[in-house]
C-alpha cells in the first residue's frame, strides 16, 4: 500500500514534465552563470582576473644618493659606530628598492609597473593607461635615510600618487598596499632607533613549538563544484514545495477522501507523502549532479560518502514536505507552501552557502547554516569535494537525518485526525 501512494506521487510529477524541467533546467543553468562569473571568488584566485597598472616616475638615483648620504654622514661627526650602522643598513631601507622588493616582485602577478621618464609625464597624467601614477621626488631617499638615521623628527617625505578616478577600486586597493608597506617601513625604523636587529622581523617558523591545528582536507573547490552543490542543495528544497503542493491539490479534487474511504489510513497517506518526496529529492540530486558531469566536469571523488549524503539530504525534503502538506490540510490553504517556495527556501539558500560562502565570514552564520539541511549537506559534499570520506561526514549529515524525523513527527502531530475538518 505505502508503494501505491509512492508510485501515485511519482506519476504526478511525471505527469507535468515542465516542472521537471524547471527543476533539473534551472540548477544547471545557475551552475555555469555563477561558477564561470564568480570563479575567482570562489577559488580564492581572485587576484587572476585582477591587473593594475602602475606608472613609475623617479627623481633623481637612488644609488647616488644612498652614497651621498653615507658620505655626509662621515662628514658630519657621527660616531663611528653610527656611521658604520649606516653603512650597513642604509641600502636596506632604500624606500624604491624596497618598494620593488617587498611589494612589486612579490605582486607581480597583480602589478605591472612601467618606469616613466619624469619628461613624459604630463603626457602620461593625460593618458587613461594606468590605474596609478606614482611620482618620487628628487631627494626622496635621500631625505628618507635622514629621517629613520639621523632625525626622527624631521618630517617624513612623501610619494604623490595620481589615481585614475575610471579605476576607484582598484586605486583604493593599491593605496591600502602603500599603507601596509609604510606601516613595515615604520617598524623597521623603530627597530633600528633603538639599537635592535632587524633579524627580530623575520619570523623563524622551525622555532614555533606551539601545536598548530591545520586544515585535514586542503584540496581546493573550484566554482563549477561549489556552484554545482550550491544550486542543487537550493533547488531540491523546492522538491518539498511541490510534493506538498500536489499532496494538498489532492484534497481540493477529492482525491484524499477517495483514498479514505477506501480503508486507507491517514497516516498510511502522510508517510507516502514523506517517502515520496525523499524519493524524488533523491532522484533530483543525482540527475543534476549527473547533467553537472556530463556538462562541467564535476566529480564527487567518494561515491559512497556522496550518496549517504545524498540520501541523508533527501530524508529532510521529505520530512519537509510532509510538513508542508500537513500544514496545508490542517490550514486548508495553501498560503504556507507558497511562503515557503517564494521566501523561506531563499533565506535558507543563503544562509546555507548556496550562493556565495557566508560561512566564511561568520561564524554564527556557518553556524545557522550547518543546522539547516541544506547548509549541513552542502558542508558535507564540500568536505568530500576535499578528500573527505563517509567517516568525515557522519557528524555533518545528523542535522539532514534529525530534521526530516523531527518534520516527519511534526507532520503526523499536525495532520488532522479522523473526524477533524478536512
Amino acid at each position: 500500500m505505502i508503494w501505491q501512494m509512492i508510485k501515485k506521487q511519482l506519476l504526478i510529477f511525471l505527469r507535468r514534465p515542465s516542472q521537471l524541467q524547471l527543476l533539473v533546467g534551472m540548477p544547471i543553468l545557475f551552475i555555469g552563470i555563477l561558477g564561470f562569473a564568480l570563479g575567482g571568488f570562489i577559488s580564492g584566485d581572485s587576484t587572476s582576473s585582477i591587473k593594475m597598472d602602475v606608472a613609475l616616475i623617479e627623481h633623481g638615483n637612488e644609488t647616488e644618493q644612498i652614497e651621498q648620504f653615507i658620505h655626509d654622514a662621515k662628514e658630519s661627526g657621527m660616531t663611528s659606530e653610527e656611521v658604520d650602522n649606516i653603512q650597513k643598513n642604509a641600502a636596506q631601507f632604500a624606500p624604491v628598492g624596497l618598494l620593488e622588493k617587498e611589494v612589486f616582485n612579490k605582486m607581480e602577478d597583480v602589478l605591472q609597473v612601467d618606469r616613466i621618464n619624469p619628461s613624459q609625464k604630463a603626457k602620461t597624467l593625460t593618458e587613461d593607461d594606468y590605474t596609478v601614477v606614482m611620482e618620487i621626488p628628487e631627494q626622496f631617499t635621500y631625505d628618507t635615510l635622514e629621517h629613520i638615521f639621523m632625525d626622527a623628527k624631521k618630517v617624513r617625505p612623501s610619494i604623490q600618487i595620481y589615481k585614475n578616478e575610471g579605476s576607484r577600486l582598484y586605486t583604493a586597493a593599491f593605496v591600502d598596499i602603500l599603507e601596509e608597506f609604510q606601516k613595515q617601513v615604520t617598524l623597521m625604523s623603530f627597530v633600528n632607533a633603538h639599537g635592535m636587529s632587524q633579524d627580530v622581523l623575520n619570523i623563524d617558523t622551525d622555532a614555533i613549538v606551539e601545536e598548530v591545528e591545520t586544515t585535514q582536507f586542503g584540496k581546493p573547490v573550484s566554482s563549477i563544484e561549489y556552484y554545482t552543490i550550491g544550486m542543487a542543495m537550493a533547488y531540491v528544497l523546492f522538491v518539498a514545495t511541490l510534493t506538498g503542493f500536489w499532496a494538498y491539490y489532492e484534497k481540493k479534487v477529492h482525491v484524499f477522501n477517495r483514498v479514505i474511504t477506501g480503508n486507507i489510513s491517514r497516516w498510511i497517506y502522510l508517510l507516502g507523502v514523506f517517502l515520496a518526496g525523499t524519493l524524488i529529492a533523491f532522484i533530483h540530486l543525482m540527475v543534476v549532479y549527473g547533467i553537472a558531469l556530463l556538462l562541467y566536469g564535476v566529480v564527487l571523488p567518494d561515491i559512497l560518502a556522496m550518496l549517504f549524503v545524498t540520501w541523508a539530504v533527501s530524508l529532510a525534503v521529505g520530512g519537509l514536505a510532509a510538513m508542508l502538506a500537513a500544514i496545508s490540510y490542517r490550514m486548508d490553504s495553501q498560503v504556507i507552501i507558497n511562503l515557503f517556495a517564494s521566501f523561506v527556501i531563499y533565506i535558507l539558500a543563503f544562509v546555507g552557502g548556496s550562493f556565495f560562502p557566508v560561512g566564511d565570514y561568520s561564524d554564527i552564520i556557518r553556524l545557522i547554516g550547518d543546522a539547516t539541511p541544506n547548509g549541513a549537506g552542502m558542508s558535507a559534499y564540500l568536505t568530500i569535494m576535499r578528500g573527505g570520506h563517509i567517516g568525515d561526514v557522519i557528524p555533518l549529515v545528523m542535522s539532514p537525518i534529525l530534521f526530516g524525523g523531527i518534520m516527519l513527527l511534526a507532520a503526523f502531530a499536525c495532520f488532522p485526525k479522523r473526524g477533524g475538518e478536512i
